[in-house]
């Protein structure tokens, strides 16, 4: 009779051999893991096991920082949105809010834009708030160029919001349109206030231009 071969090594969701690795944890969280994969074998009608679950979070969690890359650029720039949110959120405790949302309600939003600063302004890093690069211009020109800057990103942005096209499916395109199509899916009304048009962009560049040329 033939001997059998080597029991085959379980392999992973990609299909690779999964390797075994040991490690301690709180009953807590343990307890959790478990309710969490008793649901999702319900849900998917198949047993699914504790190690199942735990590989299944950990990978959700290195997507979750791919996706925390994609749209904030990096972990950092997410966490201070986060901050930007809770302080719109506590701005409005107090009896400065209505029913309204803090975009349609014009007390909570002065208020609102006033606390962002503040929460941004106090955490200011030290030092020159000249550009990190070498130039010759002078600083009259180098603040004409970020008041430029400042300008154009943001009414380029609440254009993109304008102009997106709903009719697109939510994820056709780049990433950017995506996100300009959720936008104005949900906050369109808000991009509609802004007086910014193409004319004044191109208007603003013109100039920025000729003064370079002087």
């Amino acid at each position: 009779m033939a001997k059998r071969g080597p029991k085959p090594k379980p392999q992973n969701a990609a299909g690779a051999p999964s390797v075994v690795f040991s490690s301690r944890m709180a009953p807590e969280l343990k307890a959790k893991l478990e309710e969490a994969a008793a649901e999702s074998s319900t849900r998917l009608l198949r047993p699914v096991t504790l190690s199942e679950e735990i590989q299944t979070r950990l990978v959700q969690s290195f997507k979750l920082d791919d996706k925390i890359a994609e749209h904030f650029g990096d972990e950092q720039t997410y966490l201070m949105m986060r901050t930007i949110a809770l302080a719109i959120s506590w701005s409005g405790v107090g009896g400065i809010a209505s029913r309204l949302s803090w975009l349609d309600d014009p007390a909570w939003f002065d208020q609102a834009v006033k606390t962002i600063n503040r929460l941004l302004e106090v955490v200011r890093p030290e030092g020159d708030t000249s550009p990190n690069i070498k130039t010759s211009a002078s600083k009259e020109d180098i603040e004409a160029v970020q008041q430029y800057m400042r300008d154009t990103v943001a009414d380029a942005i609440w254009l993109d919001v304008k102009s997106a096209d709903l009719s697109l499916p939510r994820h056709a395109g780049t990433s950017n349109d995506s996100l300009m199509r959720w936008v104005k899916s949900r906050v369109g009304h808000v991009a509609e206030r802004s007086p910014a048009t193409l004319d004044d962009v191109n208007k603003r560049a013109q100039e920025m231009r000729a003064r370079k040329r002087k």
